[in-house]
């Protein structure tokens, strides 16, 4: 049902990327130490609110950035993650610096 409501919204015009979106989600992002929870907005306009688990955590070890999902995502494949993401055209993911740092340390 998410595919076929991505393909409706899409077809009527509903844009998959805003710039004030991204402008929003890359302040967000450079903010991320002291967020909470980051805001989302869906493709039908609404918003979600994605938990931020290293919030005010000293030395995350893992960095928060933007994973778009494209048309295709949204109405080719099963939807993962809970129900309120599968209309979100781009979801917050954190990927683990350790091993990029540890890889660091040895060059060094």
């Amino acid at each position: 049902m998410s595919s076929q409501k991505a393909a409706d919204l899409y077809g009527v015009g509903a844009r998959l990327w805003r710039k004030e979106d991204l402008k929003d989600i890359e302040h967000q992002l450079s903010h991320s130490y002291t967020l909470k929870q980051f805001t989302v907005r869906r493709i039908n306009g609404s918003t979600i609110e994605i938990l931020n688990p290293f919030f005010q955590v000293q030395k995350p070890i893992r960095k928060p950035y933007v994973e778009f999902q494209n048309y295709w995502h949204l109405v080719n494949t099963e939807p993962f993650g809970p129900p309120q993401t599968y209309l979100c055209s781009y979801l917050i993911e954190w990927i683990n610096e350790t091993e990029e740092d540890f890889g660091r340390e040895l060059n060094h």
